[in-house]
């Protein structure tokens, strides 16, 4: 990948591709590794970046440098668009930032995943939904959009939160003006917040507002982001997973597509589903009974790649393990290992998806000291090995 200077010579044959991402943010991490495949797997690109920044001027300033024929990234407005050097002659857009963007894009399909979250909530035995997210944000209307149209089909009441306080200028009034809302939700009413950053207003605000998670309120989020999986109290936080990996993977063929002649209208779209909904225990009414059972899978959650024994979790939250598994019982019909088999089989098939991550490497990732325990626990669990679901979802992938 170039982030130094232009070269001379033969190299100048393979398009050169800007990457107008930002390293830090969540998505980041996710989609670079389906542009990076095709790139290196489909295509003769040379890829540009400026390195880990998230400055636009200077992004800017290295696709000028090196004479970018085309870009892949996320444009958050129309004007990072007009201001692509004259050389650029494709641009495709994965930001779901804009309404209309004046560009071919690939993006998550929001709608869909507010349906999801509403699916899972009402399947999880809440009987009212409700949506928080900031205002001003597409994406956000997008997932309320799918959210309040499930809410409407179930007959099923939708409380919006809103207020009339800026929440990037008065902050503290925003913030208070939350908690009055979920002090006054009735009991059993399942919140999606916009994504999981959002959702931790809700999760640090319950206990101002005198609600208990799960067992009155129900709170997820949107992006399965890792770094903020687990919070107080023994709560950690159900989220729908986007498919980011593939909206990366098509974006480039698109990109491809754009630079070797096709016509592809400036409005085209391409909408990409959810992977689904990873279930944890904001959302799980299962945990209201057992705080025991919530603080030990929150300790599993926060460390997966810890290869956790029962006797170790027991004392970890302070019972024997003779009452840990008669908790797990009650709480959740299964035993202490049956809920860490559970964890480590769905963290590993998030970590599938994204090619990059070898078998080995998601071994490790999930607690196993080789492979080979992570390929038992897949047969024994899903009559396949990893490699073999790996198989499944990128075919899935494809067809969508």
């Amino acid at each position: 990948m170039t982030d130094s200077s232009p070269d001379d010579g033969i190299s100048r044959l393979r398009p050169r591709i800007g990457l107008f991402v930002q390293p830090t943010a969540v998505w980041a991490s996710k989609v670079l590794p389906g542009i990076l495949r095709v790139a290196l797997e489909e295509t003769s690109w040379e890829l540009i970046h400026s390195g880990y920044t998230a400055d636009t001027e200077r992004l800017f300033e290295v696709f000028r440098i090196f004479e970018a024929d085309g870009v892949i990234g996320f444009l958050g407005s129309a004007v990072n668009v007009r201001r692509m050097p004259a050389s650029v002659r494709a641009v495709v857009n994965i930001s779901n930032r804009l309404a209309n963007p004046p560009v071919p894009s690939v993006l998550n399909d929001d709608v869909a995943a507010g349906h999801l979250a509403a699916d899972h909530l009402l399947a999880a035995g809440f009987h009212h939904l409700a949506y928080y997210g900031y205002p001003g944000e597409h994406f956000s209307r997008l997932r309320r959009r799918g959210l309040v149209e499930r809410a409407n089909a179930r007959r099923v009441r939708a409380h919006v939160f809103r207020s009339p306080h800026d929440p990037y200028t008065r902050w503290d009034h925003w913030l208070h003006d939350v908690a009055r809302w979920m002090r006054r939700l009735p009991d059993r009413t399942g919140i999606l917040a916009s994504d999981d950053g959002h959702a931790t207003d809700l999760l640090n605000l319950a206990s101002k507002a005198g609600r208990a998670i799960p067992a009155e309120l129900g709170v997820m989020g949107v992006n399965n982001d890792s770094s903020i999986r687990s919070f107080l109290d023994g709560i950690s936080l159900s989220s729908v997973e986007l498919d980011y990996p593939t909206v990366g993977i098509r974006a480039a063929r698109l990109l491809q597509r754009i630079l070797g002649g096709e016509r592809i209208p400036r409005r085209h779209r391409e909408l990409v589903a959810p992977i689904g909904v990873v279930v944890r225990s904001s959302t799980d009414r299962r945990f209201a009974e057992g705080p025991v059972v919530g603080r030990a899978v929150q300790l599993i959650e926060s460390d997966i790649a810890h290869p956790w024994r029962v006797d170790e979790l027991a004392g970890a939250v302070h019972v024997s393990r003779r009452m840990l598994e008669r908790q797990f019982a009650a709480a959740l019909g299964h035993s202490p290992k049956e809920e860490i088999d559970a964890i480590r089989l769905r963290h590993a098939r998030s970590l599938l998806v994204d090619p990059a991550h070898t078998i080995s490497e998601i071994a490790a990732a999930c607690g196993f000291d080789e492979p080979r325990g992570l390929t038992l626990l897949f047969r024994r669990r899903l009559g396949l090995t990893p490699s073999g679901v790996r198989a499944q979802l990128q075919k899935a992938a494809k067809a969508r």
